[in-house]
C-alpha cells in the first residue's frame, strides 16, 4: 500500500507524503465476491529547512526530532519513524538510532529541519 505512495511521491518533486491509508471495499455481485482497496494519500509542499542547533557533533534522529518540535514525544518518535513517514537526506529513515551530522536535513510532515551548529 505505501508502494503505491511512493509512486506518487516520484510523480511530484517537492511534494512530501505524510500518511497513506487504504480501505477494503467489498460487493458481491453475480454470486461473485471482489475485494477492491481504495488507497488515500495525503500530500504537502514541503517547507525550505529550517536550521536547529546542536550542542554536540551528533544527535539521534528521535532526539532531533523532539528538539526541532516536530513530534511532542519519544513515543511518537518511534511511531513515525517506524511508519517510514520520515526522511534523511531524502531517503526513508527507519532506524530511530540513527546518528545525524551537521548538515543533514530531516523531513517529517512537509516540514524540514537541518542539523546546525
Amino acid at each position: 500500500m505505501y508502494g503505491a505512495a511512493v509512486s506518487v511521491l516520484e510523480d511530484h518533486p517537492g511534494m512530501s507524503v505524510i500518511g497513506a491509508s487504504h480501505t477494503r471495499v467489498s460487493d458481491a455481485r453475480r454470486g461473485l465476491a471482489f475485494a477492491v482497496y481504495e488507497c488515500k494519500v495525503r500530500m504537502y509542499l514541503m517547507s525550505e529547512p529550517v536550521d536547529v542547533p546542536i550542542d554536540d557533533d551528533v544527535i539521534r534522529l528521535g532526539q532531533f526530532l523532539k528538539l526541532a518540535n516536530l513530534i511532542e514525544s519519544g513515543s511518537e518518535a518511534k511511531t513515525v519513524i517506524a511508519s517510514g513517514l520520515v526522511r534523511v537526506n531524502d531517503e526513508v529513515e527507519l532506524r530511530r538510532g540513527r546518528q545525524l551530522q551537521i548538515g543533514d536535513v530531516v523531513t517529517l510532515a512537509g516540514h524540514q529541519a537541518r542539523v546546525s551548529v
